[in-house]
């Protein structure tokens, strides 16, 4: 059975695996930025360049959470907002369509 059998079914185990998710996704949110990283570290990590990096800091996409002011230091979370927007670039979405938070 394949995740989208899963997905598309509903009820039993999906419904379960949806609110562990749901519960997770709301102790990150709470939980304050973790660890120290630099964009050129956050770059490989992500699949961009640190470039790109402090690109999509300075333009809103992401933020650097741990510092704002030069060297920019991001935090775990800024890492996976990365790699979020990393994905939705290579999914050939429009740019003009994808708009920083806020």
């Amino acid at each position: 059975m394949s995740v989208r059998d899963v997905a598309t079914r509903g009820g039993g185990e999906y419904d379960q695996l949806a609110n562990v998710g749901a519960s997770m996704s709301t102790a990150v949110k709470e939980m304050g930025p973790r660890g120290q990283f630099l964009s050129h570290v956050v770059g490989p990590l992500a699949g961009v360049s640190g470039q790109t990096i402090g690109q999509w800091a300075r333009r809103g996409y992401i933020r650097s959470s741990q510092s704002s002011d030069a060297p920019r230091v991001y935090s775990y979370q800024d890492v996976a907002e990365a790699m979020v927007w990393d994905a939705q670039f290579s999914l050939a979405l429009r740019v003009a369509h994808l708009r920083p938070p806020g």
